[in-house]
């Protein structure tokens, strides 16, 4: 928003409230995204998950092949929209959802786009 000179009340995270908002932050930093990253992916089996831009870039970058690299790509995804759909529901709703919730949000896509079976949160 400081690029298009929009001047707010704080440019700290809207869904921690403890650091400045940024993509990274949002993404890989904040502590609700991290809960949210680590249930996920733990639901997935998948025990290392970078924490960063240039971390994901890599991790996808490895050649995988057939339904790892389709699983991998898809919470990812389902696992950034859902973050940034959170964070809109703090700016015009003026609330977050929990992570457990949001996790269960994300594993019910990828159960329902993937055909993975869904198990309980």
């Amino acid at each position: 928003m400081s690029k298009f000179h929009i001047v707010l009340e704080s440019t700290l995270c809207l869904v921690c409230g403890d650091h400045p908002e940024t993509h990274s932050h949002l993404f890989f930093s904040c502590c609700l995204s991290q809960r949210v990253v680590e249930l996920v992916f733990t639901w997935l089996g998948f025990r290392g998950w970078p924490m960063d831009f240039n971390g994901w870039l890599s991790w996808l970058s490895v050649p995988a092949k057939g339904i790892v690299n389709m699983v991998s790509v898809a919470a990812i995804a389902a696992t950034c929209y859902s973050l940034w759909l959170n964070r809109n529901r703090c700016v015009f709703e003026g609330h977050s959802k929990s992570d457990v919730k949001l996790a269960h949000d994300i594993k019910s896509v990828l159960s329902y786009r993937l055909y993975i079976p869904a198990a309980s949160s």
